[in-house]
């Protein structure tokens, strides 16, 4: 048995275990399938190109739109004050993939870099004094952070497995198989995040997780909206990467974007009315925003 199917099967045993209790469905859950109403509004295409912009997130506090770019050969944290005016620069160039988490009520940031050993683990970097220090003790290796909505914990990959840590009592809790680009929902209770080509979500609760998005295709980087009501991710089901967008309660996915190219990386925007993504549209990558109106209706309703 290759290490793929013992995964797949810790995952299918947990969520077996958890339906063996009665667990009742969380409270968002809406009955029978629900759909989605999605409206497309204005789109805006930031950088140029000679730009290499990418991964793409809102602070949590004054709502800015930062994201990773590599220019003049040199990696860093770029930020944009106003959507209408020039990126400044953040945090200088380390070694790393720089995915990165704002603090949701600092300007603290956690990203993943290299070590000495060129060994991935998470920093933390301050705005303010513009500082850069490992956030997770040393020996704990991992990448892809994600801080907690509530500031206590972040979830993290830790070699394809979901890792959190808790910040106050300093305990890396161990989850379960899977760790692509993990997510919180916004009552930090749940994390959505990719495995096995699939969109799984994670309960802190019921220490279990289950499929939220199967399929054929490859299925990754999902974010959970502001209200906690849907999730976005990429999926390349119709050849290419496109952003979708699925009710966090279960039902019918709807394609957001449909471009000749590929978008992936999206990001909500903090009102909840608008989303960024990563795109390749002009031969290099480049950040869009789009206006995003989305409505759930309720199964069993088709006005």
């Amino acid at each position: 048995m290759d290490l793929r199917t013992v995964f797949c099967c810790a995952l299918l045993c947990c969520l077996a275990a958890c339906q063996a209790k009665g667990e009742t469905e969380n409270e968002n859950q809406i009955p029978g399938v629900p759909s989605l109403q999605v409206q497309r509004g204005s789109e805006q295409t930031l950088g140029g190109a000679d730009t290499r912009d990418y991964h793409p997130k809102w602070s949590n506090r004054e709502k800015k739109l930062t994201f990773t770019s590599v220019r003049n050969q040199a990696m860093g944290l770029w930020v944009y004050d106003s959507l209408d005016t020039e990126p400044r620069r953040i945090a200088l160039n380390h070694p790393g993939d720089l995915h990165f988490s704002w603090n949701p009520a600092d300007d603290r940031i956690v990203f993943d870099g290299r070590n000495s050993e060129n060994r991935p683990i998470i920093l933390s970097f301050d705005l303010q004094s513009e500082s850069v220090v490992p956030f997770i003790q040393a020996e704990i290796r991992g990448g892809q952070p994600n801080w907690s909505p509530d500031g206590t914990m972040i979830a993290f990959q830790h070699f394809d497995t979901l890792r959190i840590f808790h910040i106050e009592s300093g305990e890396v809790q161990v989850t379960c198989p899977g760790a692509s680009f993990p997510s919180w929902s916004p009552d930090s209770r749940r994390i959505a995040f990719g495995y096995l080509d699939d969109i799984w979500i994670y309960d802190l609760g019921r220490d279990a997780a289950e499929i939220h998005v199967p399929g054929q295709a490859v299925q990754d980087q999902a974010a959970w909206s502001p209200d906690g009501r849907t999730i976005i991710y990429y999926s390349n089901e119709n050849g290419s990467r496109d952003i979708w967008i699925i009710p966090a309660a279960g039902g019918d996915s709807v394609q957001v974007t449909d471009h000749a190219g590929n978008e992936w990386h999206p990001a909500w925007h903090p009102d909840g009315n608008r989303i960024a993504f990563t795109q390749d549209w002009n031969g290099t990558l480049n950040i869009c925003v789009l206006e995003l109106n989305v409505t759930i209706v309720p199964a069993g309703n088709s006005d």
